[in-house]
């Protein structure tokens, strides 16, 4: 790495621990104070992390739910303390983690943005003047003097990142917001990322969509159990992620009893199909409707049938499309990415994706369906390339418009 390192991150360890289990709260305070109360539940949410983050490079963080990522942009933002190691902060540090991180739910959106850009540097005459580009940007002109605990999750992450592109930061953290929010609004923040990153801004970007990873990020980390699994470019990164799961997947299939299968001719287990089947992919559908008018073509939806042959806890479905003529994948999205939950599902349930249009260009396509576990740790079942899908038309705009809809 050339480039002079703008954060390094040494043996870092995270330990988290809650006294008294899940006893009531009196009796924790009670045998606490007599010295009777013994059991301690601990967590490691890091393990020994060395990482270096280079002046200008944008840095991609993946992995599932509970891995870490939250916790090192965190501690490398300055919001906490390592329980073991060190971080070296060499440049101001500006963060994204969650929606409304810095904000105060009684002050109103305009109080907050002043607010936010003085504590970023700007003298209070400076942070005034951007107060308007702050409300356009953020599309929050007729609320703007509205106090933010009136604001809706979506509108605190527009004014979040609006204060946050306006005080043009040198080292910017962002933990998952950019898959909130409407789709016109991530284009708009995505071409402004591509802005700071032309203004050499460094960037660490922790996010569940691959699309979003790859067309941004110099570098990836895959976290797993607190622990660097693997870094290196997007595509050594995924490969030696999706070959964890297959294994993982393949460990947990010699656990499993052998189970009747719904008959599918075009699928053949251990070719176009893997997973334990736990919950199967029983039934696929493409359909088309006829467009509203609002633009060219015809909606597609991808209704997918999924059979639990036990009951599971908020699995994730995925859809991705690959064109035919040279395997480039145009598509990849997730409930989980897209923030749809399943919830609980024990018996048949219909899950839905429907594309108000598809962006790209005319020809043929093969479309992959899978049902995962809810942190990704192994495949459900995965229907690999196994459907087609024509475009007559070429589509129009950055992105599909898109919805999920699932019914029991």
């Amino acid at each position: 790495m050339n480039a002079q390192p703008v954060v390094r991150v040494e043996q870092v360890s995270k330990r988290f621990a809650r006294r008294g289990g899940h006893a009531p709260k009196l009796k924790r305070i009670v045998l606490s104070a007599l010295g009777g109360l013994r059991d301690r539940e601990e967590f490691w949410a890091l393990r020994d992390v060395d990482l270096e983050v280079a002046a200008g490079e944008t840095l991609g963080l993946v992995g599932a739910n509970g891995s870490g990522k939250s916790t090192l942009l965190r501690l490398m933002a300055g919001l906490g303390l390592p329980t073991r190691g060190r971080i070296h902060r060499l440049r101001r540090i500006d963060a994204m983690l969650s929606l409304g991180d810095c904000f105060d739910l009684r002050l109103t959106g305009r109080e907050n943005a002043v607010t936010a850009c003085i504590l970023a540097g700007d003298p209070p005459r400076r942070a005034r003047e951007k107060l308007g580009a702050i409300a356009e940007f953020a599309e929050l002109e007729e609320f703007f003097d509205q106090p933010l605990r009136t604001y809706s999750d979506g509108m605190r992450l527009r004014l979040a990142f609006a204060v946050t592109v306006h005080t043009r930061p040198e080292v910017l953290l962002i933990d998952e917001v950019l898959s909130v929010g409407d789709v016109q609004f991530q284009a708009k923040c995505l071409a402004r990322i591509r802005e700071l990153q032309a203004r050499g801004a460094t960037l660490v970007l922790a996010s569940h969509d691959e699309d979003q990873v790859r067309r941004f990020c110099d570098r990836v980390v895959w976290l797993a159990r607190g622990r660097i699994r693997a870094q290196g470019s997007p595509d050594e990164v995924y490969a030696a992620y999706r070959n964890a799961l297959l294994a993982d997947t393949q460990e947990r299939l010699g656990t499993e009893p052998a189970r009747p299968l719904h008959s599918r001719e075009h699928l053949r287990l251990g070719e176009n199909r893997f997973g334990t089947l736990e919950v199967e992919i029983a039934g696929v559908r493409i359909v088309r409707e006829a467009g509203d008018g609002a633009h060219d073509g015809s909606r597609i939806g991808i209704s997918i049938e999924l059979d639990p042959h036990a009951a599971v806890e908020d699995p994730i479905v995925g859809v991705s499309v690959h064109r035919v003529a040279d395997g480039r994948k145009v598509l990849d999205v997730s409930t989980q990415g897209d923030g749809a939950r399943l919830g609980r599902i024990e018996s048949p349930t219909r899950v839905a994706l429907w594309l108000d249009r598809f962006d790209a260009e005319p020809g043929a396509y093969r479309v992959d369906v899978g049902v995962y576990e809810r942190r990704w740790s192994w495949v459900y079942d995965y229907h690999w390339q196994a459907y087609a899908l024509d475009v007559p038309d070429a589509g129009v705009g950055a992105g599909p418009p898109r919805r999920w809809v699932v019914e029991r």
